[in-house]
């Protein structure tokens, strides 16, 4: 009984830790008898982006500018003499238009009808005062002729009396002339054709002298300030304080605006610009005038009224020769990615090259440590492709990093001056910590939006083509 027990005991411990121990060793042999996974060097993915071709062409240089449209002629209406309305024109209301010496509006004259009754008396009693002083004066000359009398002396000759009397005609007419100016006064005419802006008078208002009864513009032709840039000025070949004449016009200048639901285009010309450069903004003043805004130079009928915010495009100078770039190609202020194809050959002594220089940089002694190091810093496009593209044949597309000489920078295209030939393939995609001679891999997108690339099965294929070609 008690050997039973001993042997149950023995067998409760010892069975579960020989399972245990078998089956420690049986997973050692299954990893041990396991295959090793395949070891492959694939060759390095070059980076894929989209391209466009850079093209030469004349360009006509256009800027644009905003402003608000204001009547260059605007005139407040006030009576220089005071007085009660009599009269108000039936136009002379907000919108209303007027012409050129139209009544406007006029005072009560009664009391200037009179000044102007009195100062013709005044004249007609200092003009026959100077008749009865001139015939006096005649007489005495007459009488001292008969005495026989030749150094009389002005007063005896009335002298005196004769040109006070001039004064006192001169006076009285003097007298008339104003009066009639303030009987004239009584009445506000139109100082141009044009419409009214804003009235404040009614019949039986009393008006004083000086008092604004009216705003009127002309609207022969309406003027744009636009404030633009020194560079935008040598855009449009205009010197500071440039005044347009028949023989040196100004750009072309159109302005648009909605009006009405709908976009609506004025064209006019730079007429002048300012005359100095605005200290706060360093910006220069160009008007811009469109003239018959309201007949033939309005859109169907919509005519270009004040206080409107438009929208101006000016047309500037012409230049040659100008290389374009989609805007997106231009990176930072002046730096472009070109893609250039070269043969592989020369993309791995470039490659090389440069690897030479990083390890002459790292100043180690130490040959294995020094490549051990260099092998960290090389890129891994470079130091995954020691068995494929080191046999690749046949041209490469890399990247090249130009600096460009750009003459504008527009919302989708950049003009250029230099440092890029027409034909030549910039890049448009994003591209991370740039390098010149990255290898690259060109998209091209086709019209139904799916995109022509090199795949992965495609490359692979090539790798091992390669591979077996040279074995």
């Amino acid at each position: 009984m008690t050997r039973n027990r001993t042997i149950a005991l023995i067998l409760a411990v010892i069975l579960p830790i020989a399972f245990i121990v078998l089956g420690i060793g049986s997973i050692a042999v299954m990893g041990a008898l396991k295959p090793k996974p395949e070891e492959r060097n694939e060759a390095p993915k070059a980076l894929a982006v989209f391209v466009a071709e850079a093209v030469r062409e004349d360009v006509q240089l256009s800027i644009t500018a905003q402003g608000e449209v204001a009547p260059r002629n605007q005139a407040n209406l006030a009576p220089q003499v005071s007085g009660r309305v009599n009269y108000v024109a039936d136009n002379l209301v907000n919108g209303g238009f007027v012409k050129k010496g139209q009544l406007l509006m006029r005072l009560e004259d009664a009391d200037y009808k009179l000044s102007v009754v009195r100062a013709e008396s005044t004249v007609a009693s200092a003009r026959q005062a100077l008749v009865q002083t001139e015939a006096e004066a005649d007489l005495a000359l007459r009488e001292l002729q008969d005495l026989g009398i030749d150094d009389a002396s002005p007063l005896a000759l009335k002298v005196p009396q004769l040109e006070e009397a001039r004064a006192s005609l001169a006076a009285a007419q003097a007298q008339l002339q104003d009066a009639q100016l303030q009987l004239k006064r009584t009445g506000i005419y139109a100082p141009f054709d044009g419409m009214v802006l804003n009235e404040t008078v009614d019949i039986g208002q009393f008006v004083g002298a000086g008092a604004v009864i009216a705003e009127v513009f002309a609207t022969d032709v309406m003027e744009v300030e636009l404030q633009i840039s020194d560079q935008q000025m040598g855009e449009l070949g205009l010197p500071i304080a440039f005044n347009a004449t028949a023989n040196n016009p100004g750009p072309e200048v159109r302005l648009r605006a909605n009006v009405g639901g709908r976009q609506r285009e004025w064209i006019g010309e730079i007429t002048r610009t300012g005359a100095a450069i605005d200290s706060r903004s360093r910006l220069i003043s160009v008007y811009a005038e469109v003239e018959d805004p309201f007949g033939e130079g309005a859109d169907e009928g919509a005519p270009l009224a004040p206080g409107l915010f438009v929208d101006a495009s000016i047309i500037g100078r012409t230049v040659e020769d100008v290389i374009i770039i989609p805007r997106q190609a231009l990176r930072g202020i002046n730096t472009v990615y070109v893609v250039e194809t070269v043969d592989a050959e020369e993309w791995r002594a470039e490659r090389d090259a440069r690897s030479a220089k990083l390890n002459g940089a790292s100043g180690s002694t130490d040959a294995a440590a020094e490549d051990k190091k260099d092998d960290k810093a090389k890129p891994d496009s470079e130091n995954a492709s020691k068995t494929v593209a080191d046999l690749e044949t046949g041209p490469v597309d890399v990247l090249r990093i130009r600096e460009v000489e750009v003459l504008k920078s527009e919302a989708d295209r950049a003009l250029l001056l230099s440092g890029i030939e027409p034909g030549e393939r910039v890049v448009l995609s994003a591209v991370q910590a740039a390098f010149d001679g990255m290898r690259l891999r060109v998209l091209t997108r086709n019209a139904d939006g799916t995109v022509d690339a090199v795949t992965d099965a495609e490359a692979e294929t090539a790798s091992v083509s390669s591979t077996e070609g040279t074995n």
